[in-house]
């Protein structure tokens, strides 16, 4: 029997930023998601204690030499609990890194704690 679940989200994305003037481009992201039930058999169980992780991986998709290549990439991992089918709690540490323009090589951008209620209607 699996406990855990194993999930994917691919989208495309448009995006306009105005940073003194506009610009917009297109992006593919992807998603691996993986979770674990700790205290209880399967994860859709009330009261279930969960370990989460994702990673995401960002690509351009406009007319410039990096196109097709990561240029970002971002992990989550924490512990979330299920009070019901209704209603989760998660704590995630959130690591998002970002390739220079300059270079090829990957830098922390940010890290962040953050607390999620997840609610069902």
């Amino acid at each position: 029997m699996l406990r855990g679940t194993i999930s994917s989200l691919v989208r495309f994305e448009h995006r306009d930023i105005t940073n003194g003037s506009t610009t917009s481009s297109w992006r593919f992201r992807t998603r691996l998601e993986l979770a674990y039930p700790v205290n209880r058999p399967k994860l859709t169980v009330d009261g279930a204690l969960y370990l989460t992780e994702d990673t995401e991986w960002f690509v351009p998709m406009n007319e410039d030499p990096q196109q097709g290549r990561i240029d970002q990439w971002r992990v989550r991992a924490g512990v979330g609990y299920r009070w019901s089918f209704r209603t989760r709690l998660e704590t995630l540490h959130i690591w998002t890194t970002e390739r220079a323009a300059d270079t090829s090589q990957f830098a922390t951008d940010s890290r962040t704690i953050d607390v999620r209620v997840k609610l069902a209607f």
